[in-house]
């Protein structure tokens, strides 16, 4: 995480979780990724960083409710991240 925005996390061994992970085929670019979600504990400033500004436009952090508005300005929602929604129970992954 922190080579691409530059936000450092704990190390510890408990301090970061395995989420989940998803299988997704992206027939029309002709690529197949597996994607892992894990959560982590933020140390210091938690803004993130836009190091690669020719493959990121921005970084932002929303809640729960923002991310679950269909009709909210972040639509439509990268593949594995609509996935992971359609698939989990958000507030159970991250409790």
């Amino acid at each position: 995480m922190g080579q691409v925005t530059l936000i450092s996390v704990k190390r510890s061994k408990n301090a970061r979780s395995f989420v989940t992970a998803n299988n997704n085929v992206m027939s029309d670019i002709g690529r197949h990724y597996v994607d892992i979600f894990v959560s982590a504990h933020v140390l210091g400033d938690p803004a993130p960083k836009i190091m690669e500004p020719l493959k990121c436009e921005c970084w932002e952090w929303v809640t729960q409710e923002q991310l679950l508005d269909n009709d909210g300005p972040y639509r439509p929602l990268f593949l594995p991240l609509a996935k992971m929604i359609e698939e989990h129970d958000l507030a159970s992954l991250f409790a």
